[in-house]
């Protein structure tokens, strides 16, 4: 298992079919709070079914928020 959330681009780029820049753009919109927000990351052209598949999870921190300034 992989979260998202916490993984380091290392860790992401070993799930089938991540590459390394798009691991690094997945750390860069942490936190997750859904996987709707996952399908949104840019550059990532990956299905979030796949990457489910592939072993990724999203365990979302305790006091994670978006703010809306």
């Amino acid at each position: 298992m992989c979260n998202l959330n916490s993984a380091s681009v290392a860790e992401i780029a070993k799930l089938a079919g991540v590459s390394l820049e798009q691991a690094f753009s997945i750390t860069l919109w942490r936190p997750y709070l859904d996987w709707l927000e996952v399908e949104t990351v840019p550059g990532l052209d990956y299905d979030v079914t796949a990457l489910r598949a592939a072993g990724a999870v999203l365990v979302v921190p305790e006091h994670a928020t978006w703010s809306r300034s």
